[in-house]
């Protein structure tokens, strides 16, 4: 969001006399192609701002050149600006000795501006994306920890009949040496 001032301040440093006025739908609702002066062009803009509210995108340009369609050649500097009316106002002047309580923000805080529908909707739209990618990975990883849990079961059952299986050649061992020795006779 641009401070309306700064879009005139812009306007004069680098010499943008040519500009359309945009509403939040993105349709031109003002423009001014005249070949009129610096001075003229910004105090036409100026009262445009006076006399307006809400949220405008404009565009400035350098020269004056239009296509036949009736869109204006060459690049445009935008600027998406909020307007009140009260921009232009005569501000009054603290005195030096009023208490700092007493003192009021003359300008919004950017942070409790309006937002335009396109933010909006771009940011709903970023919005409802992480959250479907935040649930695709609660899915994948629900069915990483199953596969986990499968497996971990497998790798049990496969240690405990291995065991088993060692047991059952250890005891069969322990037999086979125990008939030897008694056959042998040195055993019991």
């Amino acid at each position: 969001m641009t401070n309306p001032e700064y879009v005139l301040e812009f306007m004069q440093e680098n010499d943008f006399r040519y500009w359309t006025i945009h509403n939040s739908f993105d349709r031109e609702v003002s423009r001014s192609f005249n070949d009129i002066s610096l001075d003229d062009a910004i105090r036409k803009l100026k009262r445009y701002m006076k006399n307006n509210t809400g949220f405008f995108r404009i565009k400035l340009y350098q020269l004056n050149e239009i296509l036949r369609g009736g869109k204006p050649k060459g690049e445009p500097a935008m600027f998406e600006v909020q307007m009140s009316g009260k921009e232009f106002e005569d501000k009054p002047k603290h005195s030096e000795g009023a208490p700092i309580g007493s003192m009021t923000p003359i300008n919004p805080s950017p942070q409790g501006a309006i937002v335009g529908v396109d933010q909006y909707l771009n940011i709903h739209n970023v919005n409802a994306e992480l959250k479907a990618e935040n649930e695709k990975l609660k899915m994948q990883l629900d069915y990483m920890q199953q596969n986990h849990e499968k497996e971990l079961e497998n790798l049990r059952r496969e240690m405990d009949s291995k065991i088993k299986e060692a047991q059952d050649s250890n005891a069969m061992f322990g037999q086979g040496i125990s008939m030897l020795m008694q056959r042998m006779g040195v055993g019991e």
